[in-house]
């Protein structure tokens, strides 16, 4: 199973991947030379894969998203339910699934594997 982790944030944005117990992980700003390195747009993700891994690495069977909805574009954030917010924000809950709408727009299947959350993920198997 490749669980793909993408931390879109306002600084430190940072990529991880876990194919089996094969685990990468990389601060973009070590590939940019940019201290506090941020993706401009949430959409810049994919990019960010193809570039620091090769072509198809944004491809996974399960992601995991961190970001700030605020990010997304205004006729999105409406999708994003308060209450699931309120639960990662309380830490009531690690990860939310994210709305269609979001995966739809984050380029990701719609289904219950893309997730938005606000703490690291592990894998248990490794």
């Amino acid at each position: 199973m490749k669980l793909l982790s993408v931390a879109i944030t306002h600084h430190d944005a940072n990529l991880a991947r876990v194919d089996g117990c094969d685990v990468r992980y990389i601060k973009l700003e070590r590939t940019r030379q940019e201290k506090r390195f941020q993706l401009q747009s949430p959409l810049d993700w994919k990019r960010a894969c193809e570039e620091v891994w090769g072509a198809g690495s944004a491809e996974a069977d399960d992601y995991a998203f961190s970001l700030d909805p605020a990010s997304l574009p205004a006729s999105l954030q409406r999708h994003v339910r308060p209450d699931a917010l309120a639960r990662l924000a309380g830490g009531a809950s690690n990860a939310e699934p994210l709305p269609a709408a979001v995966c739809d727009y984050l380029g990701v299947p719609r289904d219950d594997d893309a997730h938005i959350g606000r703490a690291p993920l592990q894998h248990p198997g490794c």
